[in-house]
């Protein structure tokens, strides 16, 4: 199917008959109730995704810490126009569980919707993950919210489907430890079941340390991103790095470049900011300038972090990968 479609995108004068074409033969109930998503300069937002991860570490005595992140998020939604938070895993841990729950409360209370996956921390050495989907089980879709929703594995893989000022995202969730094949075939269906959505693909491990690819990442970098030219940021954690590389697929009709994120904030600091110094990653999209930045801040210690000297990407500031796609 995605191959058909690329030979439609190829002639743009043509995509009212496009849309006809896919209108017609495409049953999936999902991209029938999903508008096309054009970007438009003339309607241009600039909107924010708030992004945490490995956040299992702040309880006891630092737990304050992490209610203090989701609090930041909340109070700050219409300043920073934020539309959306990402978790990439090792959510809760163990210990204090319920309350990591409670602190998500503010971002419910303020009708922003977030999505989660476990990492390799909120599982059990059986690769169950019971306490971690006792608190955080898979949501329904959500009208007000504009937001469709659906999960794997009893929620252990999710997507999270909305529109975000001119464009239609898709969040794909894929839990780690445990990159099954039956993984890979979900998360390959969902994005080619949303053909004109640009697809965020959200794991727990993807880069190293030193900014390459781990054996996940190279996996999923083949099996998932190279064959979906839909796909155009990948978000992880798991190991101690703030990085972004770039990789690129050529398509056919397009050359794609797609950006590969790590955010890990723990024990990467001299000064006093233990266990990640409450820093919250955040990709700010200016659709009129055509632009995409990643910036750092903890609201706990009110301050940014500065982009490491070992980061492959010296900038706060990259353009939007995507912007040829949504112009179809």
């Amino acid at each position: 199917m995605i191959n058909s479609i690329s030979g439609i995108r190829r002639n743009r004068l043509r995509i009212c008959a496009a849309l006809t074409l896919l209108l017609l033969f495409v049953s999936h109930s999902s991209f029938l109730t999903t508008n096309f998503s054009l970007f438009s300069r003339a309607s241009a937002e600039k909107y924010t995704i708030a992004w945490l991860s490995d956040t299992q570490t702040y309880y006891n005595e630092t737990l304050p810490v992490f209610f203090s992140m989701t609090e930041y998020i909340a109070e700050m939604k219409d300043e920073l126009n934020i539309k959306y938070v990402v978790h990439t895993g090792d959510v809760v841990g163990m210990p204090k569980r319920d309350r990591f729950r409670d602190a998500y409360d503010a971002l419910s209370v303020m009708g922003i919707p977030y999505g989660v996956l476990p990492g390799n921390h909120d599982q059990l050495d059986d690769g169950t993950a019971r306490q971690f989907l006792y608190v955080f089980p898979p949501l329904e879709s959500n009208a007000e919210l504009g937001i469709e929703r659906g999960s794997f594995e009893e929620g252990m893989c999710r997507y999270d489907a909305l529109r975000i000022g001119s464009v239609d995202f898709l969040f794909v969730y894929i839990a780690y430890p445990g990159l099954t094949a039956a993984r890979v075939n979900w998360a390959n269906e969902v994005i080619a079941s949303h053909p004109f959505h640009v697809v965020f693909l959200c794991t727990h491990e993807y880069l190293t340390p030193s900014s390459t690819y781990m054996t996940t990442g190279e996996k999923l970098q083949e099996k998932v991103a190279a064959v979906n030219e839909n796909v155009f940021m990948t978000l992880c954690g798991h190991i101690n790095n703030v990085d972004t590389i770039a990789s690129t697929f050529d398509d056919g009709w397009q050359t794609r470049t797609v950006y590969n994120s790590v955010a890990n904030f723990q024990y990467m600091f001299d000064k006093d900011w233990k266990l990640g110094g409450g820093f919250i990653r955040f990709i700010e999209i200016d659709e009129e300038a055509g632009t995409l930045r990643l910036y750092s801040y903890s609201p706990w210690h009110d301050e940014y972090m500065q982009i490491l000297a070992k980061a492959k990407t010296q900038t706060d500031t990259l353009d939007i990968p995507w912007i040829e796609f949504s112009l179809k």
